[in-house]
């Protein structure tokens, strides 16, 4: 980035790295009024290399405060995406002193063999410092490519931590009690398209009441994109799917809805 003279271009909302290069966001989370964002970093170049997770945090997502690398490279990997838990009911058991724990859910690279698998690290300093956990990975490769970027939630329905996670064609579901040991309790898409990077889920109220949780899942074909946003009903297992895609129009992004219809039906035991 050029700083010549007087000139900075950098953007007035937007975060930026103090230097070098940062990608995807990571570990977005809200603890005590204070805004955590981790996002891919190399700290040592301007261009992709050796993945790091950059860390700020704020108290009103515009003005940042930048802090240490909170997670390094390791003999399992580089680390890409993931996410975070706050274990406020320390299931994990890595409380100390108190101190309840985030415990950051990463996919671990390996920049020679390719090998992905997922591994955790908790922190026990409002998410300053992180200790890589000894019994890492916590789920191992079943040998697809592309197994990664584990997005971890407390599934109040079930009692346990829930996990989605992008495997080669499709997506993976897991369960746990406490984020160490990990059962795989379902997938999705496989055989329609191969799975993108970065899924995520918020709720929804439905009639009054959270009775639904929506996932949004990235497929991507050829040269365009397709949405695929669906929903599942804890009770009955109904699983209803609107189906989008984006497509690049003479250098405009341009989103068409193509299908809004029930197109898969399951009982998915997240």
């Amino acid at each position: 980035m050029s700083k010549q003279g007087k000139r900075d271009f950098r953007p007035n909302i937007h975060f930026t790295p103090e230097k070098n290069w940062n990608n995807d966001p990571n570990g977005l989370i809200y603890i005590d009024g204070i805004w955590h964002l981790y996002y891919q970093h190399n700290p040592n170049d301007v261009v992709w290399g050796p993945m790091h997770w950059g860390h700020a945090v704020s108290k009103d997502l515009i003005h940042w405060e930048h802090l240490p690398v909170a997670l390094y490279p390791d003999e399992i990997g580089t680390m890409y995406s993931g996410s975070m838990a706050y274990d406020e009911n320390n299931t994990s058991g890595f409380a100390k002193y108190g101190e309840k724990p985030m415990v950051a859910v990463y996919t671990a690279h390996n920049m020679e063999t390719g090998l992905e698998q997922q591994c955790i690290a908790y922190s026990l300093d409002q998410g300053k410092h992180f200790e890589k956990y000894y019994g890492n990975p916590v789920i191992e490769n079943p040998g697809t490519p592309d197994f990664r970027d584990p997005r971890v939630f407390w599934n109040d329905k079930k009692d346990c931590w829930s996990l989605v996670l992008a495997s080669g064609d499709h997506a993976e579901f897991y369960a746990s009690q406490d984020l160490k040991n990990w059962k795989k309790t379902g997938e999705f898409g496989v055989g329609v398209n191969k799975v993108e990077l970065n899924l995520d889920h918020f709720y929804l109220r439905v009639l009054g009441q959270n009775l639904l949780k929506h996932f949004r899942f990235v497929m991507e074909r050829n040269a365009d994109v397709a949405y695929f946003s669906f929903f599942f009903q804890f009770k009955c297992g109904l699983v209803c799917m609107a189906l989008f895609k984006m497509r690049i129009v003479s250098g405009t992004l341009c989103m068409h809805q193509i299908e809004i219809k029930i197109v898969y039906t399951a009982a998915l035991q997240l």
